[in-house]
Formats: structure tokens, sequence, C-alpha cells
């Protein structure tokens, strides 16, 4: 099988590679399916969980809410902003844009999140805070999305 065989067989959905297109086999090639694609998107799920970095407990590791940090946050007309401030440059910049002082992580940092957030409509928070090294973004709702 040429390259451009396999780069048209991969296109396709099917999983190939190289050394598969050299292979004779009976066996039919199966295309990937969403099980497939779940599984490897899972992958570093199970490194972190099996290094003891993730539990299984729901609140407890960074993208699953539990972080103050890595999370989605309500806004005072029920629409919801998220923000991803896993490097220290994001969190000084965010901490900047909001007004309050560098902190650490934890509850006490989720509360003043949650507190803040609320003082303010998803629109005046977006104007505020959307640009270069914020990692913030206004949540759109089914029917935004596909407008935006």
């Amino acid at each position: 099988m040429l390259r451009r065989d396999v780069v048209r067989v991969a296109a396709a959905g099917t999983l190939a590679s190289p050394a598969a297109a050299t292979c004779r086999t009976s066996a039919p090639r199966r295309p990937a399916t969403a099980a497939t694609s779940a599984a490897a998107l899972m992958v570093m799920f199970h490194r972190l969980h099996a290094a003891g970095m993730n539990t299984s407990e729901r609140g407890t590791n960074r993208p699953d809410s539990g972080s103050a940090i890595y999370d989605v946050h309500a806004c005072a007309d029920g629409r919801y902003v998220s923000i991803a401030l896993t490097e220290m440059k994001f969190r000084t910049e965010m901490f900047h844009r909001l007004g309050i002082e560098p902190a650490n992580d934890g509850p006490a940092l989720r509360d003043t999140f949650t507190t803040l957030f609320l003082t303010r409509t998803r629109g005046e928070w977006c104007a505020v805070l959307e640009g270069p090294d914020a990692c913030f973004a206004g949540v759109l709702t089914m029917e935004e999305a596909p407008h935006h």
C-alpha cells in the first residue's frame, strides 16, 4: 500500500499505521469508534490515578471542580464563566485583572471567586477578562455556541 493510501484509509476513520499497511491479513479493519476515542482520552486520567494524583471522588481533582483555579463559576445573570489558571503567570494576570491579592488554591480562594463572579453578568466579565494570558472564557449556551 502506498503512503497516500494509508492517509486515505486513516482519513476515512480507520485506525491504520504504516506497519499495518504492509501486513497482509484476512481480519477486517475496524473504524475508530466513540468508545475507542473516549478510551484514548482517558489515558492521562488513568496515569494520574495510578500515580496517586487523581482520586475517584468527584470534586477532589483539578478537572472535576476540585480546584477554584480550574473551574466554572456562576455569574449574576445565572450564566457561567470558566477559568483554567494552571500556570502561575496566568494566575498572576487573572488576580491583577480581578483586583484581588494572589492566593493559593483552596476553599478560601473558591469562596472569593464565588462571591466575586456573582457581582457581574457573564457579559460584563467577558468584557473585563477576555484576552491574552487570562485563561478565561464565558460558557456559551447551546443556542449561542453555533453563532460564536
